[in-house]
């Protein structure tokens, strides 16, 4: 009697495995191949869903970054809602010693906005505004300042800039001036 791979006495090896195994072998690598392929493709379908900065989360994080500061005696505000493709990135979120807070907007082409906010000086020095308008949070205007455009809401007793850097269309601007609410 031979093994496997051994020759038989006509010199010609000895086929190892029959044809239908080897048919269910293919079968059973194609089905394996398959179902790594559909949990490949819902794996990156969930991330994708939950990788999408909704910034959902920043809020509470903007409370807990200012809650051990004694110095934070004015009221935050926080957008509500931001243009498709924008985001808060939760580590942007910084709060100073100087009795400020801020945190950065990235709109989907790379720019940026960076918020911040402090308490509302008694006496604000004039600036050329382009435009402006009123806001549910209180009074606003986008300027120029030295070749930069920025935003401006004046509270009751918080002032907020937000500083354009690179590319952010105005109209988003406004969008996102006009959804900034009381956290």
């Amino acid at each position: 009697m031979t093994t496997s791979g051994e020759h038989q006495a006509g010199g010609a090896p000895r086929d190892a495995s029959p044809t239908l195994p080897k048919r269910k072998n293919y079968l059973v690598l194609f089905v394996s191949v398959m179902s790594v392929a559909i949990i490949v493709l819902l794996v990156a379908i969930l991330w994708l869903v939950l990788s999408k900065d909704s910034g959902a989360r920043a809020p509470e994080d903007i409370l807990e970054k200012t809650a051990a500061m004694q110095s934070i005696d004015f009221p935050l505000y926080y957008p509500k809602q931001l243009p498709e493709d924008f985001s808060i990135s939760a580590d942007s979120i910084a709060a100073q010693e100087a009795r400020m807070i801020s945190f950065s907007i990235t709109s989907p082409n790379g720019g940026q906005l960076l918020v911040t906010e402090q308490p509302r000086p008694p006496i604000m020095e004039e600036v050329q505004k382009s435009v402006e308008f009123k806001t549910q949070s209180g009074d606003a205007y986008i300027a120029n300042l030295n070749g930069r455009v920025a935003g401006f809401i004046r509270t009751e007793k918080t002032l907020i800039i937000l500083s354009v850097m690179g590319e952010v269309p105005n109209d988003s601007l406004r969008q996102i001036m006009n959804e900034i609410a009381l956290l």
